[in-house]
């Protein structure tokens, strides 16, 4: 849903909680200025400062979720 989410995962969410619901195939990039970046093979969530996603993208192959955790597309 634009500016809402992709099913439970809403914007606002905290970082704690989107791990949690992502399998173990997932690399996290910090950045200078305190914010970060998850990713996996088909999305990328994006946290500000406080560790709060602030945007979702998604790519071609994305499936969206099994049992709650996100999956990829083959």
């Amino acid at each position: 849903m634009p500016g809402e989410g992709i099913d439970k995962f809403k914007l606002g969410v905290h970082v704690k909680n989107i791990i949690q619901w992502l399998n173990d195939e997932y690399v996290i990039q910090e950045r200078d200025d305190g914010s970060c970046v998850i990713t996996i093979e088909n999305a990328m969530f994006c946290f500000d400062e406080q560790r709060l996603l602030f945007q979702i993208g998604v790519t071609k192959g994305y499936s969206g979720k099994i049992d709650g955790r996100i999956v990829n597309g083959r």
